[in-house]
């Protein structure tokens, strides 16, 4: 047993170390991901109203720059719009943080996935060695007990081999000498 003993300390350990480094990159993820929740803006944008309008506040539209400048390729639609003002990105950083966030969490799931698959695979071939040993004890048990049943079998057998050979040797020697048991029956018919 001390080998389970063994595995579920190094287990415990590798468990202990992954938990401490997937807690940093998760740290790192979600600290990475916080200027992308910013109410900044991020990408360069247009400000833009339909012609038709009186181009007041509530009539302005904002658009992503590069996806007005896609639908202005639609002849109608750039017709019927007054481009007003484009704006700036006031966090051009907040993009690839999301990026660098992406990546920390994506670390992480990685590393929780590697140590579960390695330690699902360590315990189940160190219960299959324990099976194979456990079989094994078995074997040799089931070995033991029929070679101690066929020891006594022969015992018996050596025993009245024994036996015979003394009580042959005894009649050889008295030749008129008859048992106890046969004088008995003789004695009953006459």
């Amino acid at each position: 047993m001390q080998e389970i003993t063994n595995l579920n300390t190094k287990l415990t350990k590798q468990r202990r170390s992954s938990s401490i480094l997937i807690a940093g990159l998760l740290l790192a993820g979600f600290s990475a991901s916080i200027p992308m929740f910013s109410d900044s803006i991020k990408y360069q944008e247009t400000l833009y109203c339909n012609i038709q309008s009186s181009c007041k506040r509530w009539d302005i539209k904002r658009g992503i720059s590069f996806l007005v400048d896609r639908e202005r390729r639609n002849q109608l639609f750039d017709n019927s719009i007054k481009v007003l003002k484009i704006l700036p990105p006031e966090d051009s950083t907040a993009v690839m943080w999301g990026v660098a966030s992406s990546l920390f969490l994506l670390t992480a799931y990685g590393v929780s996935k590697a140590l579960t698959n390695y330690q699902e695979q360590a315990i189940h071939s160190q219960f299959k060695l324990l099976k194979i040993k456990a079989l094994e004890n078995d074997l040799l048990e089931t070995t033991h007990i029929d070679l101690f049943g066929f020891s006594k079998s022969n015992q018996a057998e050596i025993t009245k081999q024994a036996i015979a050979r003394h009580t042959q040797e005894t009649q050889n020697l008295h030749p008129n000498h008859q048992p106890h048991s046969t004088r008995t029956v003789c004695s009953l018919e006459n």
